[in-house]
Parts: C-alpha cells; sequence; structure tokens
C-alpha cells in the first residue's frame, strides 16, 4: 500500500522495505497565488525519493514513505497537491493538499478530489490552453488597424475589447444585430476564441449605441480643438417609400494639416422645399458645437437657395461667416456636370434607347444571356466585361453600357441568326440598332469618357479637390467648343445645347 503525506519543506524519507525499484507516476496539481493552476508529472525508479516541487511552485510537497512490492503489475499514484479548503475538508474529511487517487492494474479510484480543481487541470479544458495573465506576441498584417507590417505587439484576451471590435464589425460591414446569433458565427468563434463569451442581439443594439456615443464625444473635442474652419455637405433625397432623408457631411482640416470628413447627421425632413432644409442644418450645427461655418456645398435645386438664405440670415449676426455669407453658397461641380450631360443626351436619345432595348432582351432571360455568350466565343470576342443595363436617371450608368455593349456588335449579329425572335421584338419596340446607331454610339462613347473621367476626379473625398476645377473647367469647355465643329450634324446640335447649360452655371 502506498502513501502520500504532505511535507513543510524538506524532510528526510522513511526507509523502504526492499530494494527493487518500481515505476511510480507521480502528478502534481497546485494554484499559485494569482490563481493560475499548473500541473507537472514525473516518473521515478526508486522509492524513497522525494519529488520537490519547483521554485514557481507552492512550498508544500509530497513524500512517498511506503509501496507494496507484491503487485506484479506497475503502480502509479496521480497526486494532488493544492492548498486545503473549507468544502474539500467538510466533504472528503482530509486536506487539499493530501488529495490523492490511488489505482493499481484495475485503476480503482480510492479518494476523490474536487470537481472544480479538475477542471482547472484538465488538459482538454479549452480555457486551459493558453495562461489567460499570459501575453502574447502577434505581428500584425498590413492593413490591420492599431498595427503595422513587421512592428511586433503583444496580444492579451479581453471581453470587453472584443465586444467593442464585434460592435465595430457590426457596424462597418453594415450587419444585421442577429448575425451575432446565426449558428456559423458560434462555430467560429468556438474555434477562433472560446473564451469569448457570445452577447446577445439586445446586448449588441446598446454595444452599437454606446459605441456612437464615445466617437461622438471624440469628433466633438476634435471640432473644439480644431482651429480651421467647416465646411459641409448637404445631400438630401426621397427613397421608394416616399421618405425625405437628408446627410450632413462635415470636412476640415486639423491642427496636423490632415483632411477629415466625418457623417454629423442622417435624418428624415419633412419636405425639399422652404426653409426646413436650413432649419435641420442649423440644429446640427448647435448639436455639435459648430460656430465657424466656411461653405455650404448643395445641388442646384431652388429649394437650396432658400436653405442657404435662412443659414445666412441665422448665422450672420454671430459672425461665424466669411464676408458675411458671401462664399457660404457652393454648388455641387459634379451635379452641374450631371446635368449638362443629361442635356446632351437628350440628342442621342435614339441611337442609346435601340442599343439599350438590345441589352434588355438579351439579359431578361438565362437562357438568351446563355445563347448570347456562345456567340461571343464563337466571334472570338475579347472582352472580359459583360453586358450591363443602365439606369436612365444616372448617365455614367449609360456611359458604362455603352463601353461595354459597343465591343459586341458582331455577337448581336449572330445572335439574331440564332433566336427568330430577336430582331422582330426591338422593331416592335425601340427599334433594330443599326450600323449608323453603332457608329454614334461608339463616338458618344468617346464624347462621354471625358466627362466620366472629370467626374471621378472632382469626387474625391480623401484629398482636395477645389485647387482642381479651374482645369477640369477649361477642359470641358474647349471640348464642347471642339464638338461644334464636327461634321456630325447631331453631334453639332448636342453640342451647342451643352455649351449652353455649361454656361448657364
Amino acid at each position: 500500500m502506498l502513501q502520500i503525506r504532505p511535507n513543510q519543506g524538506v524532510q528526510t524519507p522513511l526507509p523502504l522495505a526492499g530494494k527493487n525499484p518500481s515505476t511510480i507516476l507521480v502528478k502534481k496539481v497546485w494554484t499559485l497565488p494569482d490563481g493560475v493552476v499548473r500541473c507537472r508529472e514525473l516518473k521515478r525508479e526508486t522509492y524513497g525519493k522525494e519529488w520537490i516541487v519547483p521554485k514557481e511552485g507552492p512550498t508544500e510537497c509530497g513524500t512517498i514513505i511506503g509501496a507494496n512490492r507484491m503487485s506484479a503489475e506497475p503502480t502509479s499514484i496521480e497526486g494532488s497537491v493544492t492548498p486545503p479548503t473549507s468544502i474539500d475538508s467538510e466533504n472528503s474529511g482530509v486536506g487539499a493538499s493530501s488529495q490523492a487517487y490511488v489505482t493499481t492494474g484495475k485503476k480503482k479510484p480510492l479518494l476523490k478530489g474536487s470537481l472544480k480543481y479538475h477542471i482547472g487541470s484538465c488538459k482538454k479544458n479549452p480555457s486551459n490552453v493558453v495562461d489567460p495573465s499570459q501575453g502574447q506576441l502577434v505581428l500584425p498584417r498590413k492593413g490591420v488597424e492599431g498595427g503595422g507590417e513587421g512592428h511586433l505587439s503583444t496580444w492579451r484576451f479581453d471581453q470587453e475589447a472584443c465586444r467593442k471590435g464585434l460592435a465595430q464589425m457590426i457596424v462597418i460591414d453594415e450587419l444585421p444585430f442577429k448575425f451575432v446569433e446565426s449558428e456559423g458565427f458560434k462555430k467560429f468563434m468556438f474555434v477562433a476564441c472560446p473564451r469569448f463569451h457570445i452577447p446577445s442581439r439586445t446586448t449588441m443594439t446598446r454595444d452599437v449605441y454606446q459605441l456612437y456615443l464615445d466617437e461622438r464625444v471624440k469628433i466633438k473635442q476634435l471640432l473644439r480643438s480644431s482651429c480651421s474652419r467647416v465646411c459641409l455637405t448637404a445631400h438630401t433625397w426621397t427613397s421608394l417609400q416616399r421618405v425625405n432623408y437628408l446627410c450632413i457631411t462635415a470636412h476640415f482640416i486639423d491642427n496636423d494639416w490632415k483632411l477629415n470628413k466625418k457623417f454629423l447627421n442622417f435624418c428624415l425632413i419633412s419636405s425639399h422645399k422652404d426653409e426646413s432644409i436650413g432649419m435641420v442644418i442649423e440644429k446640427c450645427l448647435l448639436n455639435w458645437g459648430i460656430d465657424k461655418l466656411f461653405t455650404v456645398t448643395v445641388d442646384n435645386a431652388s429649394s437650396n437657395d432658400v436653405a442657404i438664405g435662412y443659414l445666412r440670415k441665422k448665422l450672420n449676426p454671430q459672425g461665424g461667416l466669411v464676408q458675411n455669407g458671401k462664399y457660404l453658397h457652393m454648388r455641387c461641380m459634379a451635379h452641374i456636370l450631371n446635368l449638362i450631360v443629361v442635356e446632351g443626351l437628350k440628342e442621342m436619345n435614339k441611337s442609346v434607347e435601340c442599343v439599350r432595348g438590345a441589352v434588355r432582351y438579351v439579359r431578361q432571360s438565362p437562357a438568351r444571356l446563355q445563347k448570347f455568350k456562345e456567340s461571343v466565343v464563337v466571334e472570338k470576342i475579347e472582352c472580359m466585361k459583360m453586358l450591363c443595363l443602365d439606369v436612365c436617371t444616372r448617365w455614367n450608368s449609360t456611359y458604362l453600357m455603352l463601353d461595354t455593349t459597343q465591343n459586341f456588335e458582331r455577337a448581336f449579329e449572330r445572335f439574331e441568326e440564332q433566336d427568330t425572335n430577336f430582331r422582330a421584338e426591338l422593331e416592335r419596340g425601340e427599334g433594330w440598332p443599326s450600323v449608323d446607331d453603332w457608329t454614334n454610339v461608339r463616338d458618344l462613347r468617346d464624347f462621354l469618357e471625358h466627362f466620366y473621367e472629370v467626374t471621378l476626379r472632382i469626387s474625391g473625398t480623401s484629398y482636395v479637390t477645389f485647387n482642381n476645377f479651374f482645369d477640369e473647367l477649361s477642359e470641358i469647355d474647349i471640348l464642347l467648343r471642339d464638338v461644334q465643329l464636327n461634321s456630325n450634324v447631331d453631334f453639332n446640335v448636342m453640342a451647342i445645347k451643352m455649351k449652353d447649360k455649361y454656361d448657364k452655371y
């Protein structure tokens, strides 16, 4: 029979009966002052040797003082050395430091320890894989916020930090709140970070709102510390449900000479008329504590003129405007270009309608689209793009449709041979695109390309665009003058009307 007794320090072992060695597996489990459970195993070939706990372990240790040499099979001893508790003393009658599992070949336990200490020491428990108080070295990947490529940093599990990161993911990726309760996300988190307690959708809603409040405080402090004036852009539109929305964005340069873009408000408005827009903008400025306003950029609508007049009347007496609000009203150049191009497309509408009808017919059925792709392969047209249908109210989508479709003229001709209803269906509607129509489409595509590139350059949000306006406007003026000398009568009329609209603004 083997016994284990707790020692205080190192003691002299008792003599053993016999000299034949046996293999003994001693398993020590202890708890550090910070609550971390440690476990270590050691095999001894000779009885009577003491196993001293390492320096980082507790001061108590167990000494083997006897053995049963009658057993032919090797005997294994699993000792558990932990600080004694009142619970263990009451339940088992012995201190926690002297608890042990003594098994023979049949592996029948004689003494049972506390289950909570077993959970803390079990290697199969995911919580014991990594020491919670131990930081890990990580190498952030390129593009990850908070670290750069090639810079080492430490990481430690933090429940609150993980919840904040999850709330940021919900906002950035525009995910629904119920995403946190999906089975796929739960399985992923169990594999990636089993210790993370996944919050419910209700808790996630509160976390997102708290994230908004924290960011609002940061932006207010940034606006207060910035010595520059603030430029606003206001955009209004009506949804399919006939609901009016207004979005207000602030642009300013901070003390480090960095351009900042912050969304201040996204709200419902009663209407686009009268002074309702101006009143909403004024309320937004008061809520954010903005008193140094430079410009307000809006679309070219008469209702916006009324709104800017209301702001000038309210803010001018406070001394928050430059030159008594002379430069307060700024017209959106991208919207001006949109008005100019839409005016010109009216003259080339026939050719555009014929091509749009052909694209619509092919895209109406998956079978037609597959047959059209086969025609593209037969004609050996090397174009990675495929047919796209435009939105009539957005001229840039019309340009993209023409830019793609003009490559598939031969494919449309072969598709007509395979689909007998193709030509008849188009002739009953917009009309069959003739050779002249395809020529007009290519010329129009080349003409609209200049406006498309200019729109992209002046629509940047991460850099200043005001210094490029003069060059871009001069380029458009020269282009319209050259097109007026074109031999094509349709292009001449289109250029004249576009130049009149250009001169108006």
